[in-house]
């Protein structure tokens, strides 16, 4: 199950942008194979906690990730 995406969030929401950005990137590289929206969510939630640090860059090269996965998303069992 991945779990990492709501952890992500609640971390985003208490202001712990590392913990957020952590979370977002471990979902990511455990779950190289999911390929639903997920896999546009996880970029999408390391682009806000970047930016949440005030990461430009990183935030950046998220948004692009997660704008270049609606083409590729493939409905799963998440979805």
């Amino acid at each position: 199950m991945l779990i990492e995406g709501p952890k992500s969030l609640i971390s985003y929401w208490s202001g712990r942008g590392a913990g957020a950005l952590f979370y977002a990137r471990k979902g990511a590289a455990q779950h190289p194979q999911a390929h639903g929206t997920v896999s546009v969510w996880l970029p999408g939630l390391e682009a806000r906690a970047a930016a949440l640090l005030g990461d430009r860059a990183t935030a950046a090269a998220a948004v692009e990730q997660a704008a270049r996965q609606p083409d590729l998303v493939e409905p799963d069992e998440l979805d």
